[in-house]
């Protein structure tokens, strides 16, 4: 806490729609100042609008609370005990105004008294003191039903897990005529930021064409909110959620972004969305009409703005929403890229956008769009690219610890932009003493007094690429030269026995050569026996019956005999058809004839079947079969397992493995 004679600044947090801001407190003896470390808003307070001030015990400490003649109340949360001295006296002294000092209900009771006051509801409890207050500001809608009040709240994402969603209100009627909960309800939809339309907006901006969220939406202006209807999705904020408004060029020169910051962001689904992000082409001219009579126009917006406009659209719109939602419109500064553009094209994060170097911080349009401001900034860096040489990135490291990169940075544009950073007072991570008093060329910096550093280390990886190529050779490679071994049949690079070439000398003798040490001999594997397939559960597999080549010819068929009296015509009315299409034929036949036909060939069928059957007794009689089983294959008989003896010669010139010598010793023990 810095304390000037004449002022004081205090580090406190602020309640916005269900989420606690911090930010810095400065009283001085012109106003009170606040600034908000999260969004960046400032709110100036004069002295001639204060009320009444009030020192409260909450669960953050200590509170201040001002209520401003405007109707407006502002809390800043964070005080110790000991700042209330200072306070009562910087008060006492500067607007001549005394802290009163209130204590709030503890006692859980839910029987009091509401009451709205200026721009908050207080319920005060029966003991006279308050239990607690709601901002109107929080409250999205409002609804009455008999004796009931029901109040909705705004949803902030970047609040805690938990948050009020809705609260309600029982308020008994007193006498027929009057309903104290429908009386309590309007004079909340007057203050509050309810998103009920009622009545017609007094603007609507057709097919403005949006960046984020993506799409073409109708604008509709109402008296405390603006809707975006779109073709799938719609919108609805509130004006006191607009903090800030930009207009910057595109960098084709024939486009317009008209940005929107809003905070608490929209949402749609699981995707926010901080930025409303429009496009509009410079050329072209509208007509706007507003939906009210001129002298309302000309009250509401105190004389900024007319019932009919022309002129472009982007300007047209811009005014417009400068005089809604009272915000200062932000534009380019002073900056002026190496093709005298107010931005530079570069990518964050494999996706290309244009970055605006602006007076108080970065805007980055437009995925994902961001505005970094210079009071959020800890430090920057100019890096080179690793991959590219006409290029650089350059970093931003905030003081809550987050990281931004934007690259593909064109070379050209270093000189302008090193100088707008250096201008601006931003710690630049990688420049030293001398570059602060200096920043020369970034193209001719070499041989200046102050060198930029950085210019000269690209310059020396780029001479150093350029060394490396002028020392390469042209000649025709050589591989005797190369390699002389190649030529003299040295080493191959595949090692066949790596475990001989082992560096443990209890593997091998350092002095042994390669004839005195002994070969390994492979090993053949013996084929084991194909085992013989059983049947399941013992029972033998059913063997095929074999045709009685001995035993009477079986009987044919009516059809049959048909064919083959038939198949010779066929063959003669048909020359070189195939067999199968030969029976194709006489089946087709056979189903023609009638039954005389069929008789004669039937005959002759029963007298076959009479020939078969006196046949088959005579064979049977005989001591005949009929039918014959296939016999069983014979089981082949299994190799040997057992592997030949190796003889004692050839067993002690050879090196065996430890598995080797012990199947060899257990052979000779059998023999």
């Amino acid at each position: 806490m810095a304390a000037p004679a004449d002022s004081l600044e205090f580090s406190v947090n602020q309640e916005i729609k269900g989420n606690k801001h911090s930010g810095k407190l400065k009283l001085t003896s012109q106003s009170i100042l606040y600034k908000d470390s999260v969004t960046g808003r400032s709110d100036q307070i004069s002295f001639d609008d204060l009320d009444e001030i009030y020192w409260r015990r909450v669960a953050d400490g200590n509170q201040l609370k001002i209520e401003l003649l405007s109707g407006k109340i502002k809390k800043y949360d964070g005080f110790k005990d000991e700042h209330l001295k200072k306070l009562s006296s910087y008060f006492r002294n500067n607007p001549d105004k005394e802290i009163k000092q209130e204590d709030l209900s503890i006692k859980g009771w839910n029987w009091g008294k509401a009451e709205v006051n200026k721009d908050e509801l207080a319920f005060t409890a029966d003991d006279g003191k308050k239990a607690f207050e709601i901002p109107l500001g929080n409250v999205s809608n409002c609804t009455s039903n008999k004796n009931e009040l029901s109040l909705t709240f705004h949803q902030n994402e970047d609040a805690n897990a938990l948050t009020m969603m809705e609260c309600r209100f029982h308020m008994p009627m007193a006498d027929e005529n009057s309903d104290p909960a429908a009386e309590m309800a309007a004079m909340i939809t007057s203050r509050a930021d309810v998103l009920e339309a009622k009545g017609n907006a007094f603007m609507t901006l057709p097919s403005i064409q949006c960046l984020t969220p993506r799409g073409r939406y109708d604008v509709k202006l109402f008296d405390k909110f603006l809707h975006l209807h779109g073709a799938t999705h719609d919108f609805k904020l509130t004006y006191t959620s607009i903090i800030r408004l930009f207009l910057l060029p595109h960098k084709d020169q024939r486009q317009v972004f008209f940005v929107i910051a809003i905070d608490p962001p929209i949402k749609q689904g699981q995707t926010r969305y901080p930025f409303i992000i429009c496009v509009f082409d410079k050329e072209k001219y509208e007509e706007i009409n507003f939906d009210l009579d001129e002298a309302e126009v000309e009250e509401r917006f105190e004389g900024k703005l007319q019932k009919n406009m022309q002129g472009p659209h982007y300007e047209l719109v811009s005014r417009l929403m400068k005089a809604v939602t009272g915000r200062k419109i932000t534009v380019p500064g002073n900056f002026k890229s190496n093709s005298s553009l107010a931005c530079m094209a570069c990518s964050y994060k494999a996706q290309s956008g244009v970055l605006f170097p602006l007076e108080r911080g970065f805007m980055y349009l437009h995925k994902p769009p961001m505005h970094l401001r210079f009071d959020e900034i800890d430090n920057v860096n100019f890096a080179r690219e690793s991959t590219k040489l006409r290029s650089f990135e350059f970093h931003i490291q905030t003081k809550q610890g987050q990281k931004h990169i934007f690259g593909t940075i064109d070379r050209a544009e270093y000189n302008c932009f090193f100088d707008f950073v250096k201008q601006k007072g931003l710690k630049i991570k990688n420049i030293n003493k001398h570059e602060q008093q200096r920043v020369e060329n970034f193209s001719d910096s070499s041989g200046d007094e102050y060198p930029d550093h950085y210019a000269n280390k690209l310059k020396d990886e780029v001479r150093g690429m350029e060394d490396e190529d002028s020392e390469s050779d042209d000649s025709d490679f050589d591989p005797d030269k190369a390699d002389p071994e190649a030529k003299e049949g040295g080493d191959e690079e595949f090692d066949s026995d790596f475990a001989d070439r082992s560096t443990d000398s209890e593997d091998r003798g350092s002095d042994a050569s390669e004839e005195e040490r002994p070969k390994k001999k492979k090993e053949v594997k013996e084929k084991k026996p194909r085992k013989e397939k059983s049947s399941k559960d013992g029972v033998e597999k059913k063997t095929r019956k074999k045709k009685n080549k001995d035993g009477p010819k079986r009987a044919m068929s009516a059809y049959f005999f048909f064919i083959n009296e038939e198949r010779e015509n066929i063959k003669r009315d048909n020359p070189g058809i195939k067999v199968t299409e030969v029976s194709k034929i006489a089946g087709e036949r056979w189903r023609e004839i009638n039954a005389n036909d069929k008789a004669k060939y039937e005959e002759k069928a029963l007298k076959d079947k009479e020939r078969y059957e006196r046949e088959k007794a005579e064979f049977i009689a005989a001591g005949g079969e009929m039918t014959k089983a296939a016999p069983a294959k014979k089981q082949k008989k299994s190799a040997s397992s057992k592997s030949p003896t190796k003889s004692p010669a050839k067993a002690s010139s050879s090196a065996k493995s430890a598995e080797f010598v012990a199947s060899s010793s257990s052979d000779s023990d059998s023999d």
